[in-house]
This record gives C-alpha cells, sequence and structure tokens, in this order.
C-alpha cells in the first residue's frame, strides 16, 4: 500500500483556526494521529480546530492506493 504525506501550510502572516479539508471517502490502512487530523462526515478537522499559526505548516501521512486529494472547505482567519 502506498504511503503518503499531506502537508498543510498557511502562506499568509494570519493565523486559521477551525481550518477544516474536504475528505469525503478519505480512508487509510494506517492510523492518522487524531490530534492532527479527524474525520467529521464530508470534511476533516486540522489540529483539533486550534490555531495553524501564519506560515507554519503541520503534516500526517496516510497510506491508501490511489492517493486521495483534499481542498480547504472552511477555515477562520484571526485578524492580523
Amino acid at each position: 500500500m502506498a504511503e503518503w504525506k499531506v502537508t498543510i501550510t498557511t502562506n499568509c502572516k494570519c493565523s486559521q483556526h477551525d481550518l477544516k479539508l474536504t475528505c469525503k471517502d478519505f480512508q487509510s490502512v494506517e492510523t492518522v494521529d487524531p490530534s492532527i487530523f479527524v474525520k467529521q462526515g464530508d470534511d476533516c478537522l486540522v489540529i483539533q480546530g486550534n490555531a495553524l499559526n501564519g506560515f507554519s505548516s503541520v503534516s500526517f501521512l496516510y497510506a491508501w492506493d490511489p492517493q486521495f486529494f483534499m481542498f480547504p472547505s472552511s477555515s477562520v482567519v484571526d485578524d492580523c
């Protein structure tokens, strides 16, 4: 089974929280750290809704074939 690394990056100086990615039908044969990525319906919550600071990133691994494409679905951008 192929293993994939997902890196979520904030490309501006503003922090974002309650960051969600589209992840309908997401699957992995290896456990994904729930403190980083947890499925909630058709979306997945990143870092338990905590802030991802500006110009920073968080990563996780999953194993599935084929690769699964995820896109931002929502977030709250903090004042900066």
